[in-house]
């Protein structure tokens, strides 16, 4: 977390990494897609950023998740609850039907590409691979869907009054260095009724631009 342990970290890793990489193929970068979640309803869209797309020599396609942790383990590296948290978890059973929508057959699975963050120990990395079969992702599925039905409900039945409208996942608001909103989530019960926030910018990402949205067959709402 300081330039100097940043640019030793990035040494180790391709001495680690050089020759995996250099044989197979990146196919993308920080790709970003749009995906049904839905057969019956055509308007309902997965949409997020993919890591990396690579595939290995002679193997199947993966997606390749980067990620830090300062979960350390003085055997291997890296504490074994961390590597079990990835399995089961929403973004990366996400990240497979995602990559299933846009790959098919090829896609083999996900790849953790883990970095340990260290204030002595710089050069531990992890790739924690991911397969999940598609009777797990059918669960996922079920369960976004139960959410997203949770959210709209609520919205069109006139329920947010002085609230957020849905249940705040307080368990993890301070993971990871703790999350950015926490300020406001603590002091603001409902921030759709505010317009701005000191400190903060507001940054819209409009991804379906990216996307070329008319190429989805979709139509781009009126915002005026």
């Amino acid at each position: 977390r300081t330039p100097m342990v940043a640019m030793e970290m990035l040494y180790c890793y391709i001495n680690e990494r050089r020759d995996w990489i250099a044989a197979g193929e990146i196919l993308s970068i920080e790709q970003p897609f749009a995906v049904p979640l839905s057969k019956e309803e055509e308007d309902l869209w997965y949409i997020g950023r993919l890591d990396k797309v690579f595939r290995p020599k002679g193997e199947s396609i993966y997606i390749i998740e980067h990620k830090t942790t300062s979960a350390y383990a003085k055997i291997g590296g890296f504490r074994s609850d961390y590597i079990r948290s990835w399995s089961p978890n929403s973004q990366i059973d996400g990240y497979s039907h995602s990559g299933h929508m846009l790959y098919g057959d090829e896609l083999r699975g996900v790849f953790i590409d883990a970095a340990l963050v260290h204030k002595t120990v710089h050069d531990k990395f992890k790739l924690i691979p991911i397969d999940r079969q598609f009777a797990a992702l059918d669960v996922w599925l079920k369960e976004t869907r139960d959410w997203i039905e949770r959210i709209e409900n609520e919205e069109t039945q006139g329920e947010r009054k002085g609230y957020m409208g849905y249940p705040k996942n307080t368990g993890s608001c301070n993971n990871y260095g703790g999350c950015t909103y926490l300020d406001i989530c603590k002091f603001v019960h409902n921030p759709q009724d505010t317009e701005s926030f000191s400190g903060y910018e507001v940054k819209p990402w409009a991804p379906f631009d990216i996307l070329k949205i008319e190429q989805l067959g979709m139509e781009k709402e009126d915002e005026s």
